[in-house]
């Protein structure tokens, strides 16, 4: 019995592997072709700083899926904030002021539209906002 637990653990890990190679290399790929940098994680910061903006019942607010650029006077940043333990999430777009680190313009995707697209449409954005 313990032996097929084990097996379906080891399944379902794998698939979650699958799945989480296979969102980088697509989101990878529109972070290119809009001019942005992709990481798979939070490498500014930014979870604690956008948990006041998220929902009232927001907690463990994790930042992955993150887009970036630098622009004039900061950064632009595209990111998925997951929170609750995952039981949410939302696309965000933000602007960051390199003089004080403040995350200004901050935006949620459309979340009618599948993950890529809510990227898209958020970077094209700003892309044709000149941030």
């Amino acid at each position: 019995m313990l032996a097929a637990v084990l097996l379906v653990l080891l399944v379902c890990l794998m698939l979650d592997r699958h799945v989480s190679r296979r969102r980088a290399r697509r989101l990878r790929r529109v972070a290119d072709h809009c001019g942005f940098r992709y990481s798979s994680v939070d490498r500014f910061g930014l979870a604690p700083r956008i948990r006041p903006l998220l929902p009232q019942a927001a907690s463990d607010v994790v930042v992955r899926d993150l887009m970036y650029r630098s622009a004039a006077g900061g950064y632009v940043y595209a990111f998925t904030a997951v929170y609750g333990g995952g039981r949410g999430q939302m696309v965000l777009h933000a602007r960051e002021a390199t003089s004080d680190a403040t995350l200004l313009d901050v935006r949620e995707g459309d979340k009618a539209l599948s993950l890529g697209e809510q990227y898209r449409r958020l970077l094209h954005e700003s892309t044709a906002a000149g941030a």
